[in-house]
């Protein structure tokens, strides 16, 4: 076991204290006076003086890294005379990538991004995704990360619109901001996955998308744009998170053909207004009886808000 250097330095103090005083000691009457060579106490302590023999770095709070992120550990020094740290420095553990088998990684499970996307780099270490290129996926994945190794946070305005034989989407939560009219007229679209950190859904968004019937506004949305589903005729419900609090014009407008209902997980305060910005009525949507689940969304046409507490 490696002793502390200190501890070493006041033994050896104590004891050449005592040895001074027994040696040192002149007795008259009842007093007794001890007498301390401070020359030889300066001589024993740089006598347990060392230089300091380091120990191969060991690692300390080590976090592993995973498929797509990176770990991290603290690589220490030690004395192996007296155990004193001597360096600490944090090193990083590269992500280990993904292994794919049958599109989907072996260790995390997450689905391979599609390949044959556009991106287009901002600027300030990120992209935005500008279209499907020479992508033929049916099931479009989205990267977090582009092919050149650039975080993608965004969709360009009408990336994907009118793509024929796209199905379904899976956008990553890396995707913070979506552009307008991203899947407008997209005639085969079924289901979009939305990423959990967008503050809006954008005009236009899945426009005339007539066979769009699987998609949850994440909660933390506080906006729904303009003919956002407009002509979307075959949902059958969708739920509005209680974070939204305004929703534009005609943002539903012939939503659902099949009697689709929306739900509203806020149901008080709210009001809608006309195109004037005349206030058309409140409603009070506490009572389930009061029709807490909208056909079809009555008064689309008008601009809904709800009153902050």
């Amino acid at each position: 076991m490696v002793k502390n250097k200190k501890i070493w330095i006041a033994v050896g103090v104590f004891l050449l204290t005592v040895f001074v005083s027994s040696c040192n000691r002149a007795v008259t009457g009842e007093q007794t006076d001890v007498v301390v060579d401070e020359t030889e106490v300066e001589s024993a302590l740089m006598e347990t003086a060392h230089e300091h023999t380091p120990w191969d770095a060991i690692r300390e709070n080590e976090v592993a890294p995973t498929c797509e992120d990176e770990g991290w550990y603290d690589a220490v020094v030690y004395c192996s005379s007296c155990g004193d740290e001597l360096s600490r420095a944090k090193k990083i553990i590269a992500a280990v990538g993904h292994w794919y088998e049958n599109r989907f990684c072996i260790d995390c499970g997450v689905e391979q991004p599609s390949e044959g996307l556009t991106f287009v780099v901002c600027g300030d270490g990120t992209c935005f995704v500008t279209g499907r290129g020479n992508c033929i996926d049916e099931r479009i994945v989205i990267p977090s990360v582009s092919p050149q190794g650039v975080k993608v946070t965004g969709i360009n305005d009408y990336a994907f619109a009118g793509c024929e034989g796209l199905v379904s989407v899976y956008i990553p939560d890396s995707v913070t901001l979506l552009g307008i009219g991203v899947f407008e007229d997209c005639p085969d679209l079924e289901s979009v996955r939305l990423p959990s950190g967008l503050y809006s859904l954008p005009d236009a968004l899945f426009k005339n998308c007539r066979r769009l019937k699987d998609v949850a506004i994440p909660a933390g949305v506080k906006v729904i744009g303009r003919e956002a589903f407009w002509e979307c005729v075959a949902f059958e419900h969708l739920v509005i998170p209680s974070s939204v609090f305004y929703i534009y014009a005609d943002a539903f407008m012939n939503f659902s053909s099949v009697g689709g209902t929306i739900r509203f997980e806020n149901r008080f305060n709210w009001w809608c207004f006309d195109q004037s910005g005349a206030a058309v009525r409140d409603f009070d949507l506490s009572d389930e009886a009061k029709n807490v689940l909208y056909i079809a969304f009555m008064f689309s046409d008008c601009n809904w808000a709800r009153a902050q507490q």
